[in-house]
């Protein structure tokens, strides 16, 4: 396995292919001696993680709305509830998706807009931007210890006739910077998976746009932590994970076990959360012998559930989780469908507010994508997302909570904030996917 930084979890997100209408095709070239930066951005300031006065003035001075938070998470919800239901491995960023897509409402008119701030859960644009700068300044955190960094990037054609006030926008409400050239040229594609790889990680973009591409948004969220408690790796034994289809497969379980501890209990499920050093936790969600995770799952209100409901307690919890690594390919066209965003898909798209070909003819969303990969161990995590969208045009023991994570589970990481970053299901973590 090569080396990570954090040497933990690695993931990446969501793809959006926006294409020009009847297929018309990019074409002016990088024009040699033009800068590819059409809009820069000043990003938050990084603060030690001891600093712990920098952090409370950062809270106060972007406080964000209770309602926010909680419309980003009932998107997650939603959304998660398309992605999660096959009987496979998954990983997904809703934060990541939330972004782009807001990036790509920003550009959205008539029915397209109103359709995209539906699935967003806000009915005013300039709610949605003011808000989401507000939660970037405090979910930013880039220390010694750990990293939140999310990055947001716009790539234009020389053939589209960009709106400078939706990229200027872009810069100071999300943090997106804007870099324009042509999508035929390798220097054009090269300069964006550089930029995917400089702020995942080192993430390889594998899948780039097709030739009728005319604007990609890009988006990434990387995360690196320490538990606050790290595994023994000394305990780390091989034992026996229990498949849905009856069967077994033999990994390396993680071995712990805290004796004061919060954990909840709903019907159905138990869950209990490791934290990390910058205030995160990673919460797992154990589905009772003979329940499966997608049946707690099978509604949005049922992932909310598993995640923040049932009843709790603090007690003696026993923790057996197993290291996995896989990855994870979504096609998100479908979901994006079935949660009632359709016109932005064909020739009824209105994104006029971005800009508009050289021929005049407008563009659409042609294709929405995750990829991602993950990996645990007893040190900490790393996750890192990209989110591409191609224009085509955590009192006394009274308990114990047996969290033997040895069946198919649920997982996922929640800021300080409330807002969960990272969300997916071990189904079996001896695949790779």
């Amino acid at each position: 396995m090569k080396k990570r930084l954090c040497n933990v979890m690695r993931c990446i997100a969501v793809g959006l292919t926006i294409s020009a209408v009847c297929g018309v095709l990019a074409g002016c070239g990088v024009k040699e001696g033009r800068n590819m930066l059409m809009a820069d951005v000043n990003y938050p300031k990084a603060y030690s993680f001891d600093d712990y006065d920098e952090r409370i003035q950062r809270y106060e001075k972007n406080a964000v709305e209770d309602s926010f938070i909680d419309t980003v998470n009932d998107f997650s919800y939603r959304t998660a509830r398309e992605l999660l239901g096959e009987g496979k491995n998954v990983c997904y960023s809703p934060i990541s998706l939330y972004y782009a897509l807001a990036a790509a409402t920003e550009g959205a008119r008539g029915t397209t807009r109103e359709e995209l701030l539906a699935l967003l859960g806000e009915k005013d644009m300039d709610v949605v931007a003011e808000q989401s700068g507000r939660l970037y300044n405090i979910l930013f955190k880039d220390n010694k210890v750990g990293k939140l960094l999310i990055h947001g990037s716009v790539w234009i054609d020389d053939s589209l006739d960009i709106n400078d006030d939706y990229v200027n926008r872009l810069a100071d409400k999300y943090y997106t910077e804007s870099y324009h050239g042509d999508f035929a040229s390798n220097k054009f594609i090269n300069a964006m998976k550089k930029w995917v790889k400089e702020n995942t990680g080192g993430m390889e973009m594998e899948a780039q746009p097709d030739a009728g591409t005319v604007l990609t948004i890009l988006n990434t969220v990387y995360f690196c932590d320490e538990w606050v408690d790290r595994f023994n790796k000394k305990l780390t034994k091989k034992d026996n994970f229990y498949l849905r289809d009856g069967g077994t497969v033999e990994c390396d379980f993680m071995n712990s076990r805290d004796f004061s501890h919060y954990y909840a209990k709903g019907e159905g499920f138990t869950r209990s959360s490791l934290s990390f050093k910058n205030g995160a936790v990673m919460s797992f969600v154990l589905p009772d012998e003979g329940m499966d995770i997608r049946e707690l799952i099978a509604a949005p209100e049922g992932i909310e559930e598993v995640l923040f409901g049932g009843e709790g307690s603090t007690g003696e919890v026993v923790w057996k989780i197993p290291k996995f690594s896989y990855d994870t390919e979504l096609k998100l066209n479908d979901a994006i469908s079935k949660l009632g965003v359709t016109s932005c898909f064909g020739e009824v798209a209105d994104f006029s507010g971005i800009g508009r070909l050289d021929s005049h003819e407008g563009i659409f969303i042609n294709e929405i994508k995750q990829n991602s990969h993950i990996e645990i161990d007893e040190n900490g995590v790393v996750a890192s997302v990209y989110t591409q969208i191609d224009y085509n045009g955590m009192a006394l023991p009274d308990g114990r909570a047996d969290m033997i994570l040895d069946r198919p589970f649920l997982y996922a990481i929640v800021d300080r904030s409330g807002v969960v970053i990272f969300m997916g299901i071990c189904d079996n973590p001896a695949m790779m996917q």
